[in-house]
């Protein structure tokens, strides 16, 4: 497994950084990628859903040792304003867990939910009860779970 990272300036593509990791020992990894502050220092982290990475240097990132190994669809967002900072949700593939609700500026597990499905391979939040405070999330298991008390808002 590799990250790289590269400018673009005067027309030309440049290597900024390139990591070589193992997906055994290093942090769970995700399909797809964002672009998100973290830390609140005006730059963006390359994150890709249990790990990030800013130049060389790995940012934060969930532990193997937390059960968490992979996920297919996770978000960042301020998803519990009663916390400070952002917060993120995953859904679990072959983790063990359905899902995982983790700090998204040091990757500490908050709370997880499972085993149940298997393999939940998608989910979604929003605020969907905006009589509840902060996003809810769900995944294919049907359940909808309010973020800022972790209850299901819905069966």
């Amino acid at each position: 497994m590799m990250d790289l990272g590269y400018d673009f300036k005067d027309n030309a593509w440049s290597l900024r950084f390139k990591a070589v990791r193992s997906p055994i020992s290093d942090f769970p990894n995700n399909h797809n990628l964002r672009s998100v502050d973290l830390n609140g220092d005006g730059l963006d982290e390359s994150v890709n859903g249990g790990y990030a990475i800013k130049g060389m240097e790995r940012f934060s990132g969930i532990s193997h040792s937390a059960g968490i190994t992979h996920g297919d669809r996770w978000h960042i967002s301020d998803l519990d304003p009663t916390r400070p900072g952002l917060e993120g949700w995953g859904v679990g593939q072959s983790s063990g867990y359905d899902w995982y609700y983790y700090d998204a500026k040091d990757g500490k597990v908050l709370r997880k939910y499972g085993p149940g499905v298997q393999d939940m391979n998608r989910g979604t939040c929003g605020d969907v009860d905006p009589a509840e405070k902060g996003y809810e999330c769900l995944g294919t298991d049907g359940k909808v779970w309010n973020n800022s008390d972790l209850s299901t808002a819905w069966p």
